[in-house]
């Protein structure tokens, strides 16, 4: 009988599952009192303490990615999970990681797609939406690498709008047909919103006021 426990606690520290520690107790709990029984509890208890902490850690640490959805955390949750002995403690916490990382995919698959969009149409509604989407991802490359792509169309967004407004100011300085020409040519490639209503109302004023001196000439 103390072989047969003696067996199930190495197993036990082995595994470190719940079955077996379960299993070990009940054989060290059956052996008769005296120094090989309090040697073997003594490691189950040690052994115990040791799945607990385990269990502690990975809880906080799953606890921590589902908090912020980040890569790293998500990564240093499983790394803890796959620590633990097989049982329901360990079950519950991968299921729990894994509706962690199947909500990440699922939203950095939408931000990709919204920054897409904001890339095809230059629109600053459909880069609002992007930002509001890569804002929600937890840190690391792939929210780095969207954040990155999105900055970038912010920037060519910005410079086509200021390169129409200096063509429009030129065009209300000049009066000239040309130079409204030319303008309007940098309005006409800018995303429908308020910067390029409000350039090309500005400009349809340089032309009226142009269509009405031809008018009087």
């Amino acid at each position: 009988a103390e072989a047969q426990a003696e067996a199930a606690v190495t197993q036990a520290e082995l595994a470190k599952s719940q079955a077996d520690v379960i299993s070990a107790q009940d054989l060290v709990t059956s052996l008769g009192a005296g120094d090989v029984k309090q040697a073997l509890q003594d490691r189950l208890d040690t052994l115990k303490e040791q799945i607990a902490q385990a269990e502690y850690l990975a809880d906080a640490a799953v606890t921590q990615a589902e908090l912020t959805n980040s890569q790293v955390a998500i990564d240093a949750a499983q790394a803890l999970i796959n620590l633990l002995g097989e049982g329901t403690v360990k079950q519950a916490l991968q299921d729990r990681l894994d509706k962690v990382k199947e909500d990440s995919a699922d939203n950095a698959e939408k931000a990709k797609a919204a920054v897409d969009k904001a890339d095809d149409s230059k629109a600053h509604e459909d880069v609002n939406t992007a930002q509001t989407l890569i804002d929600v991802l937890g840190d690391g490359t792939v929210k780095e690498e969207l954040q990155d792509r999105l900055d970038s169309i912010k920037e060519a967004i910005a410079h086509a709008e200021q390169a129409a407004d200096a063509a429009v100011t030129k065009a209300e300085e000049s009066k000239t047909q040309q130079d409204v020409e030319d303008a309007q040519v940098l309005i006409d490639v800018l995303a429908d919103g308020v910067v390029k209503q409000a350039l090309q109302e500005r400009l349809d004023a340089v032309q009226a006021v142009i269509t009405a001196r031809l008018a009087v000439e």
